[in-house]
């Protein structure tokens, strides 16, 4: 069987039998049978993971400064052609990030601290993959996956409250609910980040603690 079709009634080219073609070349015959249609492009981002290490060192009982190390991973579902005809595709992105920002802790209580910071974070798209698959006529191909190859720089600027808890000392466990924006970092890539610039953010982890 041929999974070659017309478009608007005129004949097209083979695509080779038993499905060899489209298999060798999906987006080729994607591009062929939607020849002459309108195509949508549907792309739905699922919510950030963030999680860090975090270092601080406290220049006053209340004023602290903080960076670290964090990681994040963007994922995203991505669907584009038309009904019958069209490439799905779940995309994964990972970064890592160095934060900068200025804590203020208005509350301590027995391990409990209550703050409020400020800051900037840099991070770099280390690695990213595409796994697609093609649809032609109600027919679902093998999963190919590809690696994504640019690494731009993202920076972003944000606050939060947080609450951190100690285990001991010099170590404490932290989550900081907040808000933040991204700026745009010049990729051809779809990520929450270019779609929805300012998000509301929650980063969890663990906190180095240095005294003066």
């Amino acid at each position: 069987e041929s999974l070659a079709r017309g478009t608007g009634g005129s004949p097209l080219t083979a695509l080779g039998p038993d499905a060899a073609a489209w298999n060798d070349s999906p987006q080729l015959a994607l591009a062929v049978f939607n020849q002459g249609k309108a195509t949508e492009r549907k792309v739905r981002h699922h919510v950030p993971v963030h999680v860090g290490v975090s270092l601080s060192y406290d220049l006053t009982s209340h004023l602290a400064l903080g960076s670290g190390l964090t990681y994040t991973r963007l994922r995203s579902d991505l669907r584009e052609g038309t009904e019958a005809n069209y490439q799905r595709s779940e995309q994964s992105l990972h970064y890592v990030g160095l934060p900068v920002n200025v804590r203020y802790t208005f509350l301590r209580r027995q391990g409990l601290s209550l703050y409020a910071q400020a800051g900037m974070l840099a991070e770099v798209r280390v690695a990213g993959h595409l796994a697609t698959r093609y649809t032609l006529d109600g027919r679902t191909g093998d999963q190919e996956t590809s690696r994504i190859g640019s690494h731009p720089l993202q920076m972003s600027a944000g606050a939060a409250l947080g609450a951190q808890f100690h285990l001991t000392p010099a170590l404490a466990l932290y989550a900081e609910p907040g808000i933040g924006h991204y700026f745009k970092d010049n990729s051809s890539v779809p990520t929450i980040y270019e779609d929805k610039p300012t998000s509301l953010t929650l980063n969890v982890g663990l906190r180095l603690c240095l005294g003066r």
